[in-house]
């Protein structure tokens, strides 16, 4: 892992070396109604994930003092024993001397909100495409193979061997459209619980700010 993202991941995430630490699952999201299956799996913040995020916000960062930089300064004051308001007005001191108020913070709070934001909808235009590749087609060669099937069975008992190799190829299908789609679903919610973990925490430094720099 490169210097800078480790330095980004310990802005956002706090490991307590006294013990180890258990995520709470992030909430089921459903999977997309499909004509076939329909896959419900949880997601978990992932590194994999969580670096794409930080990294997205690091390249994104403009010169001077914002919401990263108030970030590493609380980063720097956690180790201080002060409160959180004592620890959001220290850092919010040295935003004062470069001019920065707390509107423009909350402004720039904004801005990496919209890089997050723009990185999910990349993600989530690659994993539809990824879907249909994946499963859409699937989905297509089933119907076809329904409608095969259908027109056989109305022939006579000589094409009972046929139907029956279809009957089998439908089957597979149905496996591989679960496997590929729970294989998808698991993915997508990774990414978002990687998402939500970001969001929430940057949500909490918007009414931190609020209450305490106001």
């Amino acid at each position: 892992m490169s210097d800078f993202l480790s330095k980004m991941r310990g802005l956002f995430i706090v490991e307590d070396p006294a013990k180890e630490t258990v995520s709470e699952p992030a909430p089921a999201v459903a999977a997309p109604p499909a004509p076939v299956a329909s896959v419900q799996v949880s997601g978990k913040a992932t590194d994999q994930y969580l670096n794409i995020l930080l990294t997205a916000m690091e390249q994104n960062n403009p010169v001077g003092f914002d919401y990263l930089e108030f970030k590493k300064s609380l980063q720097t004051l956690r180790t201080m024993a002060m409160d959180d308001r004592t620890r959001y007005f220290s850092a919010f001191a040295a935003a004062q001397a470069m001019g920065v108020t707390s509107d423009k913070l909350l402004q720039s709070v904004d801005f990496y909100v919209g890089v997050l934001k723009a990185e999910q909808q990349k993600f989530e235009e690659a994993h539809q495409k990824q879907r249909q590749q994946k499963v859409g087609n699937r989905e297509t060669q089933l119907q076809d193979l329904d409608a095969t099937m259908q027109a056989k069975n109305e022939q006579i008992a000589k094409l009972t061997a046929e139907v029956q190799a279809h009957q089998g190829q439908k089957e597979q299908l149905r496996a591989e459209i679960l496997q590929a789609t729970e294989k998808l679903e698991s993915t997508r919610n990774d990414f978002l619980a990687s998402y939500q973990d970001l969001a929430a925490q940057i949500d909490n430094d918007v009414a931190n700010i609020k209450q305490y720099l106001k």
